[in-house]
């Protein structure tokens, strides 16, 4: 996955954990890629709802992180903190 789609996925979950609440492209746009255009961030983040990634509740929300980007989320931060493997599965699997 391009480094931008990864970082965009990463502020979608990390937004949607803190707030619970779709996360739209606008207040990406405002808090962390301000280089970025909101058209642009929506294009990346319908490809990433293509992928499986991302869920869109309704067509006029922002997007939710799935499963598999939770638990890719949830690896990827794990594996950054010197957890194997078996630590980190348990970590996404069991304490969400």
């Amino acid at each position: 996955m391009e480094n931008r789609k990864q970082a965009i996925l990463r502020a979608v979950v990390q937004e949607f954990t803190s707030s619970a609440v779709p996360v739209g492209s606008q207040s990406l746009q405002s808090r962390y890629f301000v280089n970025l255009s909101s058209a642009t961030i929506r294009s990346e983040l319908a490809e990433l709802a293509d992928l499986g990634y991302l869920a869109q509740p309704h067509t006029s929300a922002g997007r939710i992180p799935t499963d598999s980007a939770s638990n890719g989320f949830a690896f990827t931060s794990t594996k950054s903190y010197g957890m194997g493997r078996p630590t980190s599965r348990a970590w996404s699997k069991g304490w969400r």
